[in-house]
């Protein structure tokens, strides 16, 4: 079983019945992902769901949608750190922000979202 399926599960046995049953008309990243506030031993991690981020309302539909993200030691993320799940609310335009802290400070770290059956790009930060 992948990772992400059993991630997406934990997910789904904590949220609303029949969130996950979401599916998008195209790809939920395409703002692609941030982050920000870097502390010693903290960073905030970003994304927005949008599948036409030039119309009003991304295209979405108007409900939460669960997000989940992890948080790895390489780029393969063979050695994940850290994980968990958001939901994307329509009132905050389906963008998703977790703090993540307990981190090396100065290492690098690379981290990504999940959406139903999409995958963000991989971002690095530090």
């Amino acid at each position: 079983m992948e990772r992400r399926t059993v991630l997406i599960g934990g997910l789904a046995a904590a949220l609303p019945y029949g969130v996950l049953a979401q599916s998008f008309s195209g790809n939920p990243f395409t703002l692609g992902v941030a982050s920000s506030l870097p502390g010693p031993n903290a960073v905030t991690l970003w994304t927005r769901l949008a599948t036409a981020p030039l119309e009003p309302t991304g295209r979405m539909d108007p409900v939460a949608f669960p997000v989940a993200w992890e948080l790895a030691e390489d780029e393969g993320f063979s050695t994940i750190i850290a994980q968990g799940g958001a939901m994307a609310q329509p009132a905050l335009a389906h963008s998703v922000r977790v703090s993540v802290d307990g981190l090396d400070p100065g290492r690098q770290y690379w981290y990504r979202f999940m959406a139903g059956d999409a995958t963000s790009m991989v971002g690095r930060t530090k």
